[in-house]
């Protein structure tokens, strides 16, 4: 089985048009031509670009240079507040762990030495209650032994 018919009418076309396109389109005046249609066209897309912004700004309307300005200053917005939230859970993560690190030394502190009524109870206990009994001085008694 031979080719599709398309292929074949393609090559046929190809091989006869092809050497003539290629050096057509290798040739300085197709580049200057080309070049000078990419100049006009950016020159009619400016003019019509600021037509087109100066009708939006009499119906109070905003340009796509407006948008994307306001775009840019947006992102940048985003950028600046995801800054200050890292750094506002950074200080609050500070701020708890000195928190508790202070709770902690407090505790420590507090452990190291004894608390007075925790004494006084040790006190209390050591002595026998007669022993207190014969030490404690009656009401009207003044003579102090």
């Amino acid at each position: 089985m031979g080719q599709s018919l398309w292929k074949e009418l393609f090559d046929k076309c190809d091989s006869r048009v092809g050497p003539g396109l290629t050096n057509v389109a290798k040739s300085e005046e197709f580049a200057a031509a080309t070049a000078l249609m990419r100049r006009t066209r950016r020159i009619a897309e400016r003019r019509l670009e600021d037509v087109c912004r100066k009708v939006l700004r009499v119906f109070n309307l905003p340009a796509g240079t407006d948008v994307n300005r306001l775009l840019a200053h947006v992102a940048q917005l985003e950028i600046d507040v995801r800054a200050l939230r890292t750094e506002l859970a950074d200080r609050e993560h500070a701020e708890f762990l000195a928190q508790l690190e202070a709770e902690h030394a407090a505790r420590m502190v507090s452990a190291k030495k004894p608390s007075t009524s925790s004494a006084k109870a040790s006190t209390a206990r050591s002595t026998s209650p007669r022993a207190r009994a014969s030490t404690s001085v009656s009401p009207g008694d003044n003579s102090g032994s």
